[in-house]
C-alpha cells in the first residue's frame, strides 16, 4: 500500500465516472450486459453462456492475482477483443441520456470544490462527455480521460498521469 500526504490545499480532484459521479444501477448493468451480448453474438453463443464464461474467467483471474479485480475491457482482451474494438462497441451501444438526467446537487457540490476537476473512466471520452452533459456538469471538468485516451483500462496509472497534464 502506498501512503500519500494530503496537502493543505487540494489543487485538483480526479473522479471516476460510472457509479461515482452518478448512481444508476440499471445503466451500469446495461453497460456490462450490452458488451457481453455483443461478444456472445460475435461468438455465436447465447448471452447466459457468454456471461458464465466471463464470470468464470474473472473468478479465476482474481484467484490468481491476490484478490485483485480485472476490468471488463481487460477481460475482453483475453477473449480476443481489442481495446479499440471495445471502444467502438461502447460508442455504438451506450446512450447515457436514456438513463440519466441533470443532477443539480452534483453540480452544486462540484462547483463548490474550488479546484481543477478531472474524470477518468473505462468508457471512451465521447461517452464520458455525453454523460457529463446529461448530468449538467460538463463545464465543471477541465480534463476527461477515457479508455481511448491511453488504450488501457483503469486502474492503469496512465489515466491518472494524463488527467494531471490536461
Amino acid at each position: 500500500m502506498k501512503i500519500f500526504k494530503i496537502p493543505d490545499r487540494i489543487a485538483a480532484y480526479i473522479f471516476d465516472m460510472d457509479g461515482t459521479l452518478y448512481t444508476n444501477p440499471e445503466y451500469l448493468r446495461f453497460q456490462i450486459d450490452a458488451l457481453i451480448q455483443r461478444l456472445a453474438l460475435l461468438r455465436g453463443m447465447g448471452f447466459e453462456a457468454m456471461n458464465q464464461k466471463i464470470a468464470a474467467y474473472r473468478e479465476d483471474w482474481t484467484r490468481n492475482h491476490d484478490g485483485q479485480q480485472i476490468s471488463l475491457g481487460n477481460v475482453f482482451k483475453a477473449f480476443g477483443i481489442s481495446i479499440e474494438q471495445s471502444i467502438r462497441w461502447r460508442e455504438e451501444l451506450y446512450e447515457p441520456g436514456r438513463y440519466l438526467t441533470a443532477d443539480p446537487k452534483l453540480r452544486e457540490t462540484l462547483t463548490g470544490l474550488q479546484a481543477k476537476l478531472a474524470v477518468v473512466t473505462n468508457n471512451p471520452v465521447l461517452i464520458a462527455r455525453k454523460t457529463l452533459a446529461v448530468l449538467g456538469v460538463e463545464d465543471c471538468f477541465s480534463a476527461v480521460v477515457g479508455l481511448d485516451t491511453c488504450l488501457e483500462s483503469k486502474p492503469h496509472e496512465a489515466h491518472f498521469f494524463k488527467a494531471t497534464t490536461l
